[in-house]
């Protein structure tokens, strides 16, 4: 499994912070269905942002 290579940035008291989606997959891009996904708790609720290039329903077991 391989997992997602997406980022994001939030900015938390006043500094930029990279975050890394949370999210696995079998594919070889990592790519998984959904948007990307990082728990930020506690300093809010999860952290999402669209999937630009998310595997196709048909790739998957779900």
């Amino acid at each position: 499994m391989r997992r997602c290579p997406a980022t994001d940035t939030l900015t938390v008291g006043g500094e930029e912070v990279e975050l890394r989606c949370v999210e696995w997959s079998d594919d070889p891009e990592a790519r998984h269905r959904g948007d990307h996904l990082v728990h930020t708790s506690p300093l809010t609720d999860d952290h999402t942002w669209p999937n630009d290039n998310p595997l196709p329903e048909e790739e998957t077991d779900a």
